[in-house]
């Protein structure tokens, strides 16, 4: 948060720790996806997963676009907005063009 010029109090930390786990799990699940074999069950398992992410990443941008308004949240913040409202709208994109189903299919 210091790279964005957020200042962070002592008891913001272990709240600010929280959303950091939660992002991490977030970027996680594209890896436990990369891990799959591409067969149509993988693909099912990649839609679901950008599907839940692309929704996380709406609605914390949402989140901090209407805290900043409010005056709860710095400016700064609106950096972390941007990020996951481009990823949402790439992912929601994607799913809507069907992306995930244009590699060819390998049964095993």
């Amino acid at each position: 948060m210091r790279l964005l010029g957020v200042s962070i109090s002592p008891a913001q930390g272990p709240y600010l720790s929280y959303i950091g786990v939660f992002v991490l799990g977030i970027g996680l699940s594209y890896f436990l996806c990369g891990r799959l074999r591409h067969e149509v069950a993988s693909r099912i398992r990649w839609e679901m997963t950008w599907k839940i992410t692309a929704l996380c990443r709406s609605l914390v941008a949402i989140f901090v676009v209407t805290f900043v308004a409010l005056g709860k949240l710095t400016t700064p913040w609106l950096i972390v907005a941007c990020t996951d409202a481009t990823m949402a709208c790439f992912q929601w994109i994607g799913l809507n063009r069907r992306w995930l189903h244009l590699h060819r299919e390998v049964r095993l």
